[in-house]
């Protein structure tokens, strides 16, 4: 299984930012009055054992009802159920306020912890459907613990100075903000309308959470979750009898608390994101449960102060490694949102049963047996299945169902790639009467037109269920769309990938310009204009050259190079009556031209490696070669990668291959272009030539494996030359024969017969190409060997 590479801390949503604000939020206001409550009820005449029975009734209400609550949030989604969760919440708690008998206390206590369990659910389903990353996961966890160590603090404050009911209309106050947020806050899971669509196209064995293609993975994972509450309900029923026993205090247990919940919240992010970002999932399970395992094992020998103290700190590794970990795991079952719900609400029962139990058999070893050294049975038990069920998901080599990828009219580069991959099925999505031979023996989606996106998502839902997930991929810059339109409309895509909002983001220049913010160092002076007019007053006023271009264009079409002294004249030589659909015009900048690739995944992008790029400069800048890697200074390399993730964020693009263009002029890095695409030209090619691996295998090795898949090394450098063929005094195919004898050459390509061959004027009307291969110190004397050639030829 592959890992990944330390990747740039990617930008989150602002909506996910919100929602983690309302999770610390949440856990304030539970954790300012759940200590206090004890002292409150006593205080007001309740007995320890009614009191007990309400604090009980208040937290273990929602995890009971969690399964029927996940059910609620997959039929009416995360943000109905949160202002619902919300409300109940208020409702049960208000009766602290108004009422003084057990039995009021105790419906208002059920029905404060099932609106607390809506609500953590709606919000935690709707955080990680949408966008399941190890780093989202972590900040989640982080603002959970947030929450449980300001709550006290506040409600301590508060209690003395105002009291109680002070806590509690503090605490009602702030639901109020809350649902006006929520009421407010985008939630991407809300089109309902497109789940129900996508559900009634789904078979009955796919509708149920434990279908056959999920039985598996999920009985696992169900599992691993009862094993980890079972060992950490010892924690609440131990730290305390072992903390006074070798400490002789009994605020010993409070400093074990404290630092706790600090090194958790300190260190979290910093183990789970960084220091083993390159682990998957079943890796990082058996740390923490290993060390949960140690941890019990330390108590065996004796209640002593090192070995709690051991027990202390192998437990605290445990849980932060193993809780956000498992909430990983069950977001990247690909379920969707609705049946994410659903596991979530089972999951929070499974571990309210299991909690229960493990401290209740606990409990009775401890009166039974009376002796310390079995007391850590119940956990060393849950570690040793945590351990066993971890080693058994790492060797497994797929424990997912395979996944059937549509392509739209793929090439063979594309087809290699995927059938080195175990477990994907490509299908080409292909023109019924133009497949010719290029599939072989290939099950085939022929349509009449690949890129008639209604066309292609009717042809699939005429596709057999085979009982693997399926996703519609694109590598084009109308195919993306075309995926994008289909994915939506049939539920299949994933989080980030084509979201038509960032392809749009990527087609319109202006729009990326923008979103990335008119002052960003790395945009020109620009303008989008409409007519000749505007043109010309901004060329004007800039009083420099400038770059005339189609917004939405690509492929050096269209584009125009202008002077202030004669702008007017050279717009009069062109025609120029695509301005009218749109234009942008910007500042010219001089300098040698990149393109940066690079593969993202949940936010998280892993640079590819950066390519230069030759042009044949003013007016048309058509590329005539690239050469990958670039050999440029490390500075310059830096400078490229980081704008880069710096447009990717911007676009919002969070999963799939993408291609960033730059200018590297004298005050610094300058956009070009981006797009949701790897780049063309061959240049997926040319990494796969230099690293041993292409664009395309290191794409779908992600999308199986759901980590970012390592980038190899590069062993050479590759490049592609395109060549005029103007003049040429041998065949097509003698030419073809004499580059393909030069050392180095892997590819000779006739772009365009000989009739259609006229003046370049855009990336379209280039007559040839030729990749090759070489070593990095030979680069320059290949490529002029095959420049001779071609002279020699024409």
């Amino acid at each position: 299984m592959t890992s990944t590479l330390p990747a740039s801390p990617a930008k989150i949503p602002t909506s996910s930012w919100a929602l983690l604000v309302l999770i610390v939020v949440s856990g304030i206001t539970t954790f300012m009055f759940l200590p206090l409550l004890t002292l409150e009820l006593v205080q007001r005449g309740l007995g320890i054992a009614s009191v007990g029975i309400l604090v009980g009734s208040m937290t273990g209400s929602g995890q009971i009802a969690s399964v029927f609550l996940g059910f609620l949030v997959a039929k009416f989604g995360s943000k109905p159920m949160a202002l619902c969760g919300l409300l109940v919440r208020a409702a049960g708690l208000s009766v602290f306020l108004f009422r003084e008998d057990f039995t009021s206390y105790l419906v208002g206590s059920i029905i404060a912890g099932i609106g607390s369990t809506s609500v953590s659910l709606g919000i935690k389903t709707e955080l990680l459907a949408v966008a399941g990353s190890r780093r989202l996961i972590s900040l989640r966890s982080a603002a959970v613990n947030s929450g449980a160590l300001l709550g006290p603090a506040i409600g301590a404050v508060l209690f003395q100075v105002t009291g109680f009911y002070t806590i509690i209309a503090a605490s009602l106050i702030s639901y109020l903000i809350m649902g006006v947020v929520v009421v407010f806050l985008r939630f991407e899971s809300s089109n309902v309308t497109m789940e129900c669509q996508t559900e009634n196209l789904e078979s009955d064995a796919d509708r149920s959470l434990f279908s056959d293609k999920n039985r598996k993975p999920i009985l696992v994972l169900l599992t691993l979750v009862a094993a980890y509450w079972f060992a950490y309900s010892q924690w609440n029923v131990l730290m305390p009898l072992t903390a006074k026993q070798a400490f002789g205090t009994d605020q010993a247990s409070s400093w074990f608390y404290i630092a706790n919940a600090a090194l958790i919240l300190g260190f979290q992010y910093l183990l789970l994101v960084h220091l083993l970002g390159r682990l998957k999932s079943a890796r990082i399970l058996l740390l923490g449960f290993g060390s949960l395992f140690a941890g019990f094992l330390a108590l065996t020998l004796g209640w002593t102060a090192p070995a709690v103290i051991a027990y202390v700190v192998f437990f605290t590794l445990g849980e932060t490694l193993v809780s956000p970990t498992l909430d990983e795991t069950a977001s990247r079952l690909s379920l969707g949102h609705k049946k994410l719900g659903k596991l979530f609400g089972i999951i929070g029962t499974i571990s309210g049963a299991a909690s229960f139990a493990g401290g209740a058999l606990t409990g009775w070893i401890l009166s039974a047996a009376g002796a310390s050294g079995l007391a850590s049975t119940v956990g060393l038990m849950a570690g040793t299945i945590g351990i066993l069920l971890s080693i058994w998901g790492l060797r497994k080599k797929e424990l997912k169902m395979t996944t059937t990828i549509y392509i739209p009219s793929p090439r063979g580069v594309v087809l290699e790639a995927a059938q080195e991959i175990e477990g994907l099925q490509l299908v080409p999505v292909v023109s019924a009467k133009d497949m010719g031979d290029d599939y072989g023996d290939m099950r085939a989606l022929k349509v009449s037109d690949p890129l008639d996106a209604i066309e292609v998502a009717r042809a699939l839902l005429d596709e057999p269920d085979d009982g693997s997930r399926r996703i519609v991929l694109a590598f084009g810059d109308q195919s993306t769309e075309v995926a994008s339109m289909v994915n939506a409309a049939l539920g299949l895509g994933i989080a980030g990938y084509l979201d038509f909002q960032t392809l749009e983001a990527f087609r319109n220049k202006s729009r990326l310009r923008k979103a990335l913010g008119k002052d960003n160092p790395m945009n020109l002076p620009f303008a989008d204009v409409s007519d000749a007019n505007e043109v010309i007053r901004f060329v004007q006023m800039l009083g420099t050259q400038a770059i005339l271009k189609p917004s939405d264009g690509s492929g050096s079409r269209n584009i125009l190079t202008l002077s202030p002294s004669t702008v007017e004249q050279d717009l009069s030589e062109q025609d120029h009556s695509w301005i009218e659909q749109g234009a942008i015009v910007e500042a010219m900048a001089i300098g040698p031209e990149f393109s940066v690739e690079a593969l993202s995944w949940k936010g998280e992008h892993s640079v590819l490696g950066v390519t230069r790029k030759f042009t044949s400069g003013a007016p048309h800048f058509i590329e005539t070669g690239h050469q990958f890697p670039a050999d440029v200074p490390a500075e310059l390399r830096t400078a490229l990668e980081t704008a880069t993730k710096q447009v990717l964020d911007a676009a919002g693009h969070q999963s799939g291959l993408s291609h960033t263009e730059f200018i590297a002029d004298a005050s610094g890095v300058k956009l070009i272009e981006s797009h949701g695409r790897p780049g063309g030209d061959r240049i997926s090619d040319l990494v796969g030539l230099a690293t041993g691996r292409s664009s395309f295998h290191l794409w779908f090795e992600t999308l199986l494996s759901e980590n970012l898949a390592t980038v190899p090394e590069t062993t050479a450098t590759a490049g592609v030359e395109f060549l005029n063929l103007t003049g040429l005094n041998a065949t097509d195919e003698e030419w073809i024969s004499a580059m393909r004898e030069l050392p180095g050459v892997v590819e000779a390509s006739v772009l365009l017969d000989e009739p259609r061959r006229g003046s370049i004027v855009s990336s379209s009307s280039r007559h040839s190409l030729v990749v090759f291969r070489s070593d990095p110190e030979s680069h320059d004397k290949t490529r002029n060997a095959i420049r001779a050639t071609n002279l020699e030829l024409t």
